[in-house]
């Protein structure tokens, strides 16, 4: 028993079993009735999530044509914001909405959007402001933030901020873009702040 006790502390389980006497033997003391062990072995049915979005995407370079991009998808998903248009945001939004759709079994990009946007309305609900989006000049010299290997990359300020009202806090949208075949998409966003 002093010895499943060492081994339960070494592994720093709660509760170890399988002490020949029958006995659990927790952390800081043995169980009053003998236990018995069951294995099962199960087989999970999950669907696979796939490639990440950007897996696909191209290798992007610090450049005024990368930056003209980046400055016109941010605009229209700054845009859906705005004016709370949905479907715009959604189609800026497909890769990422179609990975997490396959993970929390939606079985459609249509639906999760809308469970999305109920729980996190594009406008919020308390009084904050859409912030200017940066303007194009601005864009060529704002500072960006890239994934490891620049297949992601955003203003680092974010495309899409909200002022709070009475506060000198912002609320973020913090979200990545990458360059696939058909265009630059949102292909990655952190959760919400709000």
């Amino acid at each position: 028993m002093a010895e499943l006790r060492e081994s339960c502390d070494e592994t720093r389980h709660s509760v170890c079993s399988g002490a020949a006497d029958g006995l659990i033997t927790y952390s800081n003391r043995v169980s009053e009735d003998t236990a018995r062990r069951i294995t099962i072995t199960f087989t999970l049915d999950d669907t696979t999530l796939g490639e990440v979005p950007w897996a696909r995407a191209a290798v992007l370079e610090d450049t005024a044509a990368t930056r003209a991009a980046l400055h016109e998808a941010a605009r229209k998903l700054h845009r859906a914001y705005q004016t709370e248009d949905a479907q715009l945001w959604q189609s800026m939004m497909a890769p990422h909405l179609e990975r997490i759709r396959r993970s929390r079994g939606y079985e459609s990009t249509d639906k999760l959007a809308a469970a999305l946007i109920k729980q996190a309305p594009l406008a919020p609900s308390d009084g904050s402001t859409l912030i200017p989006l940066l303007s194009a000049s601005e864009a060529a010299t704002a500072p960006l933030r890239t994934g490891s290997s620049n297949q992601l990359i955003t203003f680092r300020d974010g495309p899409v901020r909200f002022q709070t009202p009475g506060e000198e806090f912002q609320k973020t949208v913090i979200v990545f873009f990458c360059a696939l075949p058909e265009g630059i998409f949102v292909c990655h966003r952190q959760p919400p702040s709000f």
